[in-house]
């Protein structure tokens, strides 16, 4: 590996050491795979780790998301504070509520007039007397209206440190994937694949960030997603994941415009050696409308007869066929990441593909798959790969080493879960993790405790399920 790098790995010890408290760490492995793996990405930097885009962005929400913001704001206004003047005067400035002003002539119930034109935070004042209460009220409606809209760099990157602070951030938003949260060894698992760029727009730089320790201050990122290229030119698809913590449709067409029309031709610097009529020059503007817009479209039943059946996968239509998102997107052997573009119940992903491929192209095993994340190897050893079913960065022997002592093994499966994931056995001393759990124990229908199901006793004059104590106690009534 470069030694240019040698400061960073020396960073990213010093954060991982810091967030899951271990004395010392073994990162020659995942830096080695990150080098490898996105050295093509950084070649289509320039040999930077992070391109920066050279105008500021702004990123307003969606509509779903200034819907859920200015309800809440409204809850809170009439459950709160059981203002119902107030809430009504929102709800009839409800279409103008994030420009702050009012839109036409409102009369108060005791008759006031508010003019046209005036801020709506300010109009406040008729509707609340108590002064505490009205700039309370007034704080959470400017919160409201500032956080409508984002402003800051918008960065490409593949920069460990971004990929360790993914969800790291100043601004109060976080996911699974926080250094210390359940899958937060999948951010580690993403550095070192050969397909995922995380894109950000960075706010606060040089920031304490809440996992990071003080000598390794870093930029906050007031929002992101992860994007997921190919480097194999005949897999002409590229994904985008959830984005946190709001969802926005501009985001998204300027990342387009950026990957296809940028005139630097950021993405895919080979290109700019390829003949210009080749579909693999995707630096023209002429050949960027060969792609198509971003999609979201998916099939999940189809007509049967007089009705439908639903096909229990999800199907993405492209070039007039069908495909499995399983059999285009998968996820590396025992990767440690939440793959958001296949199980998340509550995001759809983005997808755009070139207009050029050929159905060949698709079908072909080398097509359009994407292989996502990487198996990781322990931080601390830095040899065995670490447990997918745990919330840790360690393996099984380091976890007992130096883990906090909250993670046992399934006695089942062998995973090894925080504690709060298992159910104890008393019985036997064992502990069972959920899934486990249903297939091979139960309740105790009298008394409540766990116990396997061959030593469960059926009682058929209760229909029950009971311990071997509990049974007892119906012997003794037969007596």
């Amino acid at each position: 590996m470069d030694s240019k790098y040698d400061n960073i790995k020396k960073q990213f010890m010093s954060v991982i050491e810091y967030s899951q408290q271990i004395p010392e760490s073994n990162v020659d492995k995942i830096f080695d795979s990150w080098y490898e793996n996105k050295k093509w990405m950084v070649d289509m930097f320039g040999g930077n780790l992070i391109y920066t885009y050279p105008e500021k962005v702004t990123f307003h929400l969606s509509p779903e998301r200034r819907r859920e913001a200015f309800d809440k704001l409204c809850d809170t206004v009439y459950y709160d504070y059981g203002n119902r003047a107030l809430y009504d005067f929102l709800r009839y400035n409800e279409d103008n509520f994030f420009t702050n002003l009012t839109v036409d002539e409102y009369i108060t119930p005791n008759g006031t007039k508010i003019p046209k034109g005036m801020k709506i935070s300010k109009a406040f004042k008729f509707f609340e007397p108590e002064p505490d209460s009205l700039e309370q009220l007034q704080i959470k409606a400017s919160m409201a209206i500032q956080e409508e809209k984002v402003t800051g760099d918008l960065c490409f990157s593949v920069h460990p440190l971004d990929f360790l602070s993914t969800s790291e951030n100043t601004y109060k938003w976080r996911s699974c994937h926080a250094l210390d949260g359940e899958y937060r060894a999948g951010n580690l698992s993403y550095m070192m694949d050969d397909c995922t760029m995380i894109c950000y727009l960075k706010g606060a730089d040089n920031e304490k960030l809440p996992n990071f320790p003080s000598s390794v201050p870093w930029n906050s990122k007031k929002w992101r997603l992860l994007l997921f290229f190919n480097k194999r030119r005949e897999s002409n698809m590229l994904w985008a994941g959830r984005q946190y913590p709001f969802h926005s449709d501009y985001a998204l067409e300027l990342i387009r415009d950026i990957i296809f029309y940028n005139k630097d031709n950021l993405f895919y610097p080979d290109d700019k050696y390829a003949d210009e009529n080749s579909y693999l020059y995707w630096g023209s503007s002429r050949k960027g409308t060969d792609w198509s817009q971003w999609n979201c479209k998916y099939v999940e039943e189809v007509p049967f007869g007089d009705s439908t059946m639903t096909t229990y996968a999800k199907y993405v239509p492209v070039r007039g066929h069908l495909y499995s998102i399983k059999k285009i997107v998968e996820d590396a052997p025992n990767a440690t990441h939440y793959n958001d573009l296949l199980y998340s119940t509550c995001s759809i992903p983005y997808y755009m593909y070139n207009r050029r491929m050929t159905t060949e192209d698709a079908i072909r095993p080398s097509g359009v798959k994407l292989v996502v994340g990487s198996e990781v190897p322990c931080v601390h050893c830095g040899n065995a790969p670490i447990d997918k079913g745990a919330d840790s960065m360690l393996c099984d022997y380091c976890l007992d080493t130096y883990g906090s002592g909250d993670y046992y093994k399934c006695a089942c499966c062998g995973h090894r879960y925080h504690v709060d994931s298992l159910t104890y056995i008393e019985s036997t001393g064992d502990y069972v993790c959920e899934d486990c759990f249903n297939e091979h124990c139960v309740y105790c229908d009298d008394c409540g405790q766990a116990i396997w199901n061959e030593d469960a006793v059926y009682i058929e004059k209760a229909d029950a399920y009971v311990c071997s104590s509990c049974a007892r106690n119906y012997s003794e009534d037969d007596d």
